[in-house]
Protein backbone atom coordinates (compact mmCIF):
# COMPACT_ATOMS: atom_id res chain seq x y z
CA UNK A 1 0.00 0.00 0.00
CA UNK A 2 1.29 3.74 -1.06
CA UNK A 3 0.00 6.66 -0.66
CA UNK A 4 -0.16 9.35 -3.52
CA UNK A 5 -1.70 12.10 -4.82
CA UNK A 6 -4.91 10.91 -6.73
CA UNK A 7 -4.46 10.30 -10.35
CA UNK A 8 -7.53 10.79 -13.57
CA UNK A 9 -7.01 7.31 -14.18
CA UNK A 10 -8.10 6.97 -9.83
CA UNK A 11 -11.62 9.26 -10.69
CA UNK A 12 -14.19 6.00 -11.00
CA UNK A 13 -12.75 4.53 -7.51
CA UNK A 14 -12.79 7.75 -5.77
CA UNK A 15 -16.43 8.73 -7.15
CA UNK A 16 -18.01 5.18 -5.68
CA UNK A 17 -16.01 5.41 -2.93
CA UNK A 18 -17.13 9.35 -1.72
CA UNK A 19 -20.67 8.46 -2.20
CA UNK A 20 -20.35 6.34 0.41
CA UNK A 21 -23.32 6.96 3.30
CA UNK A 22 -22.04 9.28 6.38
CA UNK A 23 -22.75 7.24 9.88
CA UNK A 24 -25.24 9.26 11.80
CA UNK A 25 -28.94 9.68 12.89
CA UNK A 26 -29.34 11.20 9.76
CA UNK A 27 -27.06 9.00 7.32
CA UNK A 28 -26.14 11.17 3.99
CA UNK A 29 -24.49 9.98 1.01
CA UNK A 30 -22.62 12.74 -1.04
CA UNK A 31 -22.25 11.76 -5.08
CA UNK A 32 -20.20 13.93 -7.38
CA UNK A 33 -21.14 14.48 -11.09
CA UNK A 34 -19.46 13.61 -13.42
CA UNK A 35 -16.74 12.88 -11.22
CA UNK A 36 -15.39 13.12 -7.78
CA UNK A 37 -11.95 14.67 -9.37
CA UNK A 38 -13.71 17.01 -11.62
CA UNK A 39 -16.31 18.61 -8.92
CA UNK A 40 -13.22 19.05 -6.58
CA UNK A 41 -11.39 21.17 -9.80
CA UNK A 42 -14.61 23.14 -10.72
CA UNK A 43 -16.21 24.12 -7.18
CA UNK A 44 -15.01 25.67 -4.44
CA UNK A 45 -11.13 26.15 -3.38
CA UNK A 46 -9.22 23.64 -5.59
CA UNK A 47 -8.47 20.67 -3.52
CA UNK A 48 -5.71 18.22 -3.87
CA UNK A 49 -6.69 14.45 -3.19
CA UNK A 50 -4.47 12.37 -1.21
CA UNK A 51 -5.15 8.15 -1.93
CA UNK A 52 -4.31 5.26 -0.10
CA UNK A 53 -3.56 2.59 -2.96
CA UNK A 54 -2.81 -0.93 -3.19
CA UNK A 55 -2.01 -1.86 -6.65
CA UNK A 56 -5.39 -0.74 -8.91
CA UNK A 57 -7.37 -0.53 -6.18
CA UNK A 58 -8.19 2.83 -4.11
CA UNK A 59 -8.33 2.14 -0.10
CA UNK A 60 -8.80 5.45 1.03
CA UNK A 61 -8.80 8.77 0.46
CA UNK A 62 -8.72 12.70 1.57
CA UNK A 63 -8.92 16.23 0.56
CA UNK A 64 -7.11 19.56 1.49
CA UNK A 65 -7.06 22.93 0.27
CA UNK A 66 -5.14 25.84 1.25
CA UNK A 67 -6.97 29.28 2.38
CA UNK A 68 -5.88 32.68 3.56
CA UNK A 69 -7.76 33.29 7.25
CA UNK A 70 -7.53 36.53 9.26
CA UNK A 71 -6.78 35.22 12.53
CA UNK A 72 -6.73 37.10 15.43
CA UNK A 73 -5.85 40.04 13.15
CA UNK A 74 -3.23 38.54 11.26
CA UNK A 75 -3.03 37.03 7.45
CA UNK A 76 -2.38 33.36 7.76
CA UNK A 77 -3.15 30.63 4.89
CA UNK A 78 -4.64 27.71 6.57
CA UNK A 79 -5.04 24.29 5.39
CA UNK A 80 -8.57 22.83 5.56
CA UNK A 81 -8.83 18.85 5.64
CA UNK A 82 -11.74 16.95 4.75
CA UNK A 83 -13.64 14.04 2.52
CA UNK A 84 -11.99 11.31 4.75
CA UNK A 85 -13.17 7.80 3.30
CA UNK A 86 -12.28 4.38 3.43
CA UNK A 87 -13.19 0.54 1.84
CA UNK A 88 -14.25 -1.66 5.21
CA UNK A 89 -11.59 -3.73 3.77
CA UNK A 90 -8.69 -1.32 4.56
CA UNK A 91 -9.44 -1.59 8.46
CA UNK A 92 -6.86 -2.68 10.74
CA UNK A 93 -4.30 -2.04 8.30
CA UNK A 94 -2.38 1.77 9.72
CA UNK A 95 -4.52 3.41 6.57
CA UNK A 96 -5.11 6.44 9.42
CA UNK A 97 -1.73 5.98 10.99
CA UNK A 98 0.34 6.44 7.47
CA UNK A 99 -1.55 8.39 5.90
CA UNK A 100 -1.11 11.07 8.76
CA UNK A 101 2.08 10.60 8.35
CA UNK A 102 1.73 11.21 4.43
CA UNK A 103 -0.42 13.97 5.17
CA UNK A 104 1.69 16.03 7.33
CA UNK A 105 4.32 16.09 4.02
CA UNK A 106 2.03 17.50 1.54
CA UNK A 107 0.80 20.26 4.35
CA UNK A 108 3.90 22.49 3.99
CA UNK A 109 4.87 23.24 7.23
CA UNK A 110 1.11 25.09 7.26
CA UNK A 111 -1.37 24.98 9.99
CA UNK A 112 -4.24 22.69 9.14
CA UNK A 113 -7.77 22.23 10.82
CA UNK A 114 -10.77 19.82 10.54
CA UNK A 115 -14.39 19.56 11.76
CA UNK A 116 -15.65 16.73 12.97
CA UNK A 117 -19.93 16.55 13.04
CA UNK A 118 -20.92 15.63 16.71
CA UNK A 119 -23.27 13.12 14.93
CA UNK A 120 -20.29 10.59 13.68
CA UNK A 121 -19.05 8.61 16.52
CA UNK A 122 -16.54 7.11 14.15
CA UNK A 123 -14.59 9.89 13.27
CA UNK A 124 -14.82 11.39 16.77
CA UNK A 125 -12.64 7.94 17.46
CA UNK A 126 -10.75 7.73 14.89
CA UNK A 127 -9.31 11.08 15.06
CA UNK A 128 -9.16 11.41 18.95
CA UNK A 129 -6.22 8.61 19.37
CA UNK A 130 -3.18 9.82 20.70
CA UNK A 131 0.05 7.81 19.36
CA UNK A 132 3.30 8.49 17.94
CA UNK A 133 2.89 10.39 14.58
CA UNK A 134 -0.70 11.30 15.11
CA UNK A 135 -1.46 15.11 15.26
CA UNK A 136 -3.41 16.08 18.27
CA UNK A 137 -6.80 17.75 17.87
CA UNK A 138 -6.65 20.81 19.77
CA UNK A 139 -10.51 23.03 19.67
CA UNK A 140 -10.45 25.86 17.52
CA UNK A 141 -13.94 26.31 18.02
CA UNK A 142 -17.90 24.90 18.25
CA UNK A 143 -19.70 25.06 15.28
CA UNK A 144 -23.26 24.92 14.03
CA UNK A 145 -24.99 23.49 10.87
CA UNK A 146 -28.08 24.31 10.02
CA UNK A 147 -30.65 22.76 7.06
CA UNK A 148 -33.57 24.67 6.58
CA UNK A 149 -36.70 23.10 4.69
CA UNK A 150 -38.01 25.60 1.93
CA UNK A 151 -41.56 25.95 2.85
CA UNK A 152 -44.09 28.48 1.85
CA UNK A 153 -43.17 31.75 0.19
CA UNK A 154 -40.46 33.95 1.20
CA UNK A 155 -39.33 37.72 1.11
CA UNK A 156 -39.26 38.68 -2.95
CA UNK A 157 -35.96 40.43 -3.69
CA UNK A 158 -37.20 43.87 -4.57
CA UNK A 159 -34.82 45.94 -2.82
CA UNK A 160 -32.13 43.78 -2.68
CA UNK A 161 -29.17 44.35 -4.88
CA UNK A 162 -26.21 42.93 -6.55
CA UNK A 163 -22.94 44.13 -4.91
CA UNK A 164 -19.99 45.26 -7.39
CA UNK A 165 -17.37 42.56 -6.36
CA UNK A 166 -14.95 44.77 -5.14
CA UNK A 167 -17.43 46.34 -2.21
CA UNK A 168 -18.28 42.68 -1.84
CA UNK A 169 -14.31 42.14 -0.67
CA UNK A 170 -14.36 45.06 1.20
CA UNK A 171 -17.27 44.24 3.84
CA UNK A 172 -16.56 40.48 3.94
CA UNK A 173 -13.15 41.12 4.51
CA UNK A 174 -14.24 43.89 7.67
CA UNK A 175 -14.59 41.19 9.99
CA UNK A 176 -14.10 41.47 13.83
CA UNK A 177 -14.16 37.50 14.53
CA UNK A 178 -11.17 36.21 15.42
CA UNK A 179 -11.12 33.40 13.19
CA UNK A 180 -12.27 34.49 9.33
CA UNK A 181 -12.12 33.47 5.76
CA UNK A 182 -10.53 36.55 3.52
CA UNK A 183 -11.93 36.88 0.80
CA UNK A 184 -9.85 38.65 -2.73
CA UNK A 185 -11.81 39.95 -6.09
CA UNK A 186 -10.13 37.02 -7.91
CA UNK A 187 -11.68 34.64 -5.26
CA UNK A 188 -15.28 35.59 -6.76
CA UNK A 189 -16.55 33.49 -10.10
CA UNK A 190 -13.68 31.06 -9.78
CA UNK A 191 -13.33 29.02 -6.22
CA UNK A 192 -15.89 31.13 -4.59
CA UNK A 193 -19.74 32.19 -5.72
CA UNK A 194 -19.73 34.46 -8.46
CA UNK A 195 -20.85 38.34 -7.95
CA UNK A 196 -24.19 37.85 -9.92
CA UNK A 197 -24.74 34.84 -6.73
CA UNK A 198 -24.66 37.71 -4.50
CA UNK A 199 -27.72 40.14 -2.57
CA UNK A 200 -27.05 42.55 -0.83
CA UNK A 201 -29.01 45.69 1.20
CA UNK A 202 -27.29 49.07 0.81
CA UNK A 203 -27.67 52.71 2.80
CA UNK A 204 -26.40 55.98 1.92
CA UNK A 205 -22.92 54.65 3.20
CA UNK A 206 -22.22 51.35 1.64
CA UNK A 207 -23.77 47.85 2.05
CA UNK A 208 -25.59 46.59 5.05
CA UNK A 209 -25.70 43.61 4.55
CA UNK A 210 -24.84 40.94 1.90
CA UNK A 211 -24.83 37.15 1.25
CA UNK A 212 -24.76 34.50 -1.35
CA UNK A 213 -26.51 31.68 -3.16
CA UNK A 214 -24.42 28.56 -3.91
CA UNK A 215 -26.29 25.78 -5.40
CA UNK A 216 -23.97 22.83 -6.84
CA UNK A 217 -26.40 21.29 -7.59
CA UNK A 218 -25.31 20.43 -11.07
CA UNK A 219 -22.28 18.42 -10.17
CA UNK A 220 -22.76 17.92 -6.63
CA UNK A 221 -26.00 15.92 -5.40
CA UNK A 222 -26.97 14.91 -1.74
CA UNK A 223 -28.95 11.55 -0.71
CA UNK A 224 -30.48 10.76 2.20
CA UNK A 225 -29.01 7.42 3.26
CA UNK A 226 -31.18 6.45 6.62
CA UNK A 227 -32.99 7.96 9.50
CA UNK A 228 -31.99 6.92 12.74
CA UNK A 229 -32.51 7.40 16.56
CA UNK A 230 -33.85 11.46 16.50
CA UNK A 231 -34.36 11.64 12.83
CA UNK A 232 -36.75 8.04 12.32
CA UNK A 233 -38.81 9.28 15.30
CA UNK A 234 -39.20 12.92 13.91
CA UNK A 235 -39.87 11.52 10.14
CA UNK A 236 -42.40 8.65 11.67
CA UNK A 237 -44.03 12.50 13.74
CA UNK A 238 -43.88 14.45 10.35
CA UNK A 239 -45.53 11.93 8.59
CA UNK A 240 -48.72 11.52 10.95
CA UNK A 241 -48.83 15.46 10.69
CA UNK A 242 -48.82 15.26 6.64
CA UNK A 243 -45.74 17.44 6.35
CA UNK A 244 -43.39 16.47 3.29
CA UNK A 245 -40.27 17.61 4.88
CA UNK A 246 -38.47 14.38 5.59
CA UNK A 247 -37.45 12.42 1.73
CA UNK A 248 -37.78 9.17 1.54
CA UNK A 249 -34.16 7.57 2.11
CA UNK A 250 -32.56 6.71 -1.23
CA UNK A 251 -34.37 9.87 -2.56
CA UNK A 252 -32.19 13.34 -3.71
CA UNK A 253 -32.34 16.54 -2.11
CA UNK A 254 -31.70 19.45 -3.97
CA UNK A 255 -29.41 21.59 -1.62
CA UNK A 256 -28.10 25.00 -1.66
CA UNK A 257 -25.51 27.05 0.87
CA UNK A 258 -26.27 30.63 2.13
CA UNK A 259 -23.10 31.75 1.96
CA UNK A 260 -20.49 34.74 2.85
CA UNK A 261 -23.34 36.05 5.03
CA UNK A 262 -22.77 38.97 6.92
CA UNK A 263 -24.66 41.75 8.33
CA UNK A 264 -26.64 42.78 11.20
CA UNK A 265 -30.16 43.05 12.39
CA UNK A 266 -32.79 43.67 10.03
CA UNK A 267 -30.60 43.74 6.56
CA UNK A 268 -28.71 40.54 7.41
CA UNK A 269 -32.68 38.51 7.89
CA UNK A 270 -34.03 40.35 4.41
CA UNK A 271 -30.95 39.52 2.47
CA UNK A 272 -31.42 35.54 4.27
CA UNK A 273 -35.20 35.98 3.21
CA UNK A 274 -33.88 36.76 -0.55
CA UNK A 275 -31.73 33.70 -0.65
CA UNK A 276 -34.74 31.62 0.35
CA UNK A 277 -36.92 32.59 -2.29
CA UNK A 278 -34.03 32.75 -5.49
CA UNK A 279 -33.07 29.09 -3.94
CA UNK A 280 -37.27 28.40 -4.47
CA UNK A 281 -37.38 29.83 -7.48
CA UNK A 282 -34.27 27.52 -8.91
CA UNK A 283 -36.10 23.97 -7.25
CA UNK A 284 -33.98 23.72 -4.41
CA UNK A 285 -35.40 21.80 -1.39
CA UNK A 286 -32.94 22.97 1.51
CA UNK A 287 -31.29 25.93 1.98
CA UNK A 288 -28.01 25.90 4.72
CA UNK A 289 -26.41 27.95 6.75
CA UNK A 290 -23.46 27.78 9.39
CA UNK A 291 -21.55 29.80 11.66
CA UNK A 292 -19.89 29.70 15.32
CA UNK A 293 -22.32 28.09 17.88
CA UNK A 294 -22.76 30.94 20.03
CA UNK A 295 -23.71 33.25 16.56
CA UNK A 296 -27.31 34.15 16.30
CA UNK A 297 -28.16 32.84 12.81
CA UNK A 298 -29.91 35.43 10.44
CA UNK A 299 -32.89 33.24 10.53
CA UNK A 300 -36.13 33.99 11.99
CA UNK A 301 -36.51 31.59 15.41
CA UNK A 302 -39.55 29.88 14.28
CA UNK A 303 -38.12 28.59 10.87
CA UNK A 304 -37.62 24.64 10.78
CA UNK A 305 -34.30 23.59 11.19
CA UNK A 306 -32.01 20.26 11.02
CA UNK A 307 -28.81 21.20 12.99
CA UNK A 308 -25.92 19.66 13.06
CA UNK A 309 -23.45 20.51 15.99
CA UNK A 310 -19.58 20.42 15.27
CA UNK A 311 -16.24 20.79 16.38
CA UNK A 312 -13.47 22.71 14.46
CA UNK A 313 -9.89 21.07 15.29
CA UNK A 314 -6.33 22.28 14.35
CA UNK A 315 -4.12 19.15 13.40
CA UNK A 316 -1.20 19.86 15.63
CA UNK A 317 1.71 17.31 15.11
CA UNK A 318 4.83 17.83 17.64
CA UNK A 319 6.43 20.94 16.60
CA UNK A 320 4.31 22.96 15.08
CA UNK A 321 2.45 25.95 16.27
CA UNK A 322 -0.81 26.45 17.68
CA UNK A 323 -3.36 28.92 16.24
CA UNK A 324 -3.44 30.54 18.89
CA UNK A 325 -7.23 31.68 18.19
CA UNK A 326 -8.62 32.92 21.91
CA UNK A 327 -12.66 32.27 22.86
CA UNK A 328 -13.97 34.99 20.18
CA UNK A 329 -16.23 33.96 17.42
CA UNK A 330 -14.69 32.01 14.31
CA UNK A 331 -16.17 31.79 10.72
CA UNK A 332 -15.44 28.71 8.99
CA UNK A 333 -17.76 28.54 5.70
CA UNK A 334 -15.31 28.08 2.87
CA UNK A 335 -15.04 24.84 3.76
CA UNK A 336 -18.20 23.97 2.11
CA UNK A 337 -17.08 25.31 -1.22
Amino acid sequence: MIFREAQEKDDAQLTELFAKPMPGDLSLSFTRTPGYLESCARFGPRRRVLSAVEGDEVLALCSFFLWPYSVVGKRVEVWTVADFRALDSAAHRSVTGRGWKALRGLLEGRPAMISVVDDNPISGRLFAKRRRGWPELRPVARLQTLMFPLLGEYQDEIGVVCPAAERLCEFLNVDERELAPHILPGHLGRVAPDPEDFLGVTDGAGLRACGALWDPCRFRQTRVADYRGFYASLRRWSQKLGLDVMPEPGSKVAVGFASFLRGEGEAVERVARALCHRARRRGLSFLVWGGDAREKPPFPRHWPRFNYPSTLYQLVWEGDDNLEVGSGLCGYEVAWL
